[in-house]
């Protein structure tokens, strides 16, 4: 008879006369004991029918089962990354457990549940603010200058804006983007500079000073 029989047998016996449970008689020695992958398989064998000659091979597998749930929880519990978690998860997102509809009973049995968080997804949302910020720091004032026609455009891919030219090189803006708190590599800030941002010409210097 397993450890949970038991307890269950002397906790929950309640009198005929008082209503009242009877206290566990149970040795101390098996009230303190862990409950172990064995002790579970030993448990549900007690609580189903089986040959007595079929016990110990279900209890191995049953035994088995559970040394994997034991071992699945413990690996998602510990996993350093999302990323991690997620393939972990990914295990029980297949056409088999999907075929039984087993997919929410397995993953909220391991702990398997709740969304997680994407890396992938908030390192890009992190990179697009950043060349949003590199965008926005080239159209300032005190870093680029509106062309005075109208007619002065770039375009690219159908896009069409009005030229700006840089008010110093490249190196020294970069060295004003970085010590205005700019995290970027030099490549990254100049990759991500406005196609109509560019560096004026001589003819379009002489065409500022006459202006």
């Amino acid at each position: 008879m397993s450890i949970e029989h038991l307890k269950a047998t002397n906790l929950h016996l309640v009198t005929a006369t008082d209503n009242k449970p009877v206290q566990s008689n149970l040795p101390e020695e098996i009230e303190l004991e862990k409950v172990t992958p064995m002790s579970k398989a030993s448990s549900f064998v007690e609580e189903i029918v089986v040959r007595e000659e079929d016990k110990e091979k279900v209890k191995r597998k049953v035994f088995e089962l559970n040394v994997l749930s034991e071992s699945l929880k413990l690996q998602y519990t510990n996993a350093d990354t999302n990323n991690e978690k997620r393939l972990l998860k990914k295990v029980f997102n297949n056409d088999i457990v999907k075929k039984y509809s087993l997919t929410t009973k397995l993953t909220t049995t391991l702990g398997l549940k709740g969304r997680i968080r994407n890396d992938d997804t908030v390192k890009e949302a992190k990179e697009k603010d950043n060349i949003k910020k590199i965008k926005e720091f080239f159209l300032r004032d005190d870093v680029s200058r509106a062309t005075a026609g109208r007619k002065e455009c770039k375009t690219l891919k159908k896009n069409k804006q009005q030229k700006r030219f840089l008010l110093d090189s490249m190196k020294n803006l970069h060295a004003k983007y970085k010590s205005e708190g700019g995290k970027d590599s030099y490549t990254t800030f100049t990759r991500y500079r406005p196609f109509y941002v560019i560096n004026p010409t001589l003819n379009d210097r002489e065409t500022c000073a006459c202006a």
